[in-house]
């Protein structure tokens, strides 16, 4: 009675660890099939991305060509260039800094009134010399800003298209590979 016994929770076992391995096969396999499906979202949602960066960047470019087309024109027609005047917060430079009127430091620098009141003005006339430009010199500086925003429109295309034909390629092979990991894996 005791070996029938004993044979009988040897068969259990038997049968436990067979159910127990086909338990972990088809965990296995469910792994894996949700492992490529986030695999393939996670790669459908980098090339939606791609490709509003894409967009984006474009749209950017084309607006850019567009005031620049503007600004070209315009100054075709009048002979001027308009700057547009951007509000931000002034900038302290040592040009305009005028300083105070401090007798102990000014007896410690050993200089006067007069001295400083030269400094004064020899800085607003070269402040007044560097602030003038001639309409060539806006010219030759727009062309110089259209140039280089072209070039770097086309570097721009060129990123992207090469990001994406990289991303497409990446896909292709993971989902390749994961296709074969499955077949192994059902063959064995």
């Amino acid at each position: 009675e005791e070996d029938c016994d004993r044979l009988h929770v040897e068969r259990m076992k038997a049968v436990h660890r067979h159910h127990l391995d086909s338990y972990r096969e088809e965990r296995h396999r469910e792994l894996l099939a949700r492992k490529t499906a986030m695999e393939k979202a996670y790669q459908d949602s980098l090339r939606v991305q791609a490709i509003k960066e894409c967009l984006v960047l474009k749209e950017r470019h084309k607006t850019f060509n567009d005031e620049f087309e503007r600004d070209m024109q315009s100054y075709k027609t009048t002979g001027s260039f308009s700057v547009r005047e951007i509000q931000s917060a002034p900038l302290d430079t040592l040009e305009n800094f005028v300083p105070e009127e401090d007798p102990d430091l000014n007896s410690f620098l050993g200089s006067d009134k007069s001295s400083l009141s030269g400094r004064s003005q020899r800085t607003g006339s070269e402040i007044s010399q560097r602030s003038q430009t001639t309409g060539s010199e806006i010219s030759e500086r727009s062309q110089k800003m259209g140039s280089e925003i072209s070039q770097t429109s086309q570097k721009t295309d060129s990123e992207i298209s090469q990001t994406s034909q990289k991303t497409g390629s990446e896909i292709s092979e993971i989902s390749q590979s994961t296709r074969n990991e499955v077949v192994e894996k059902s063959s064995t």
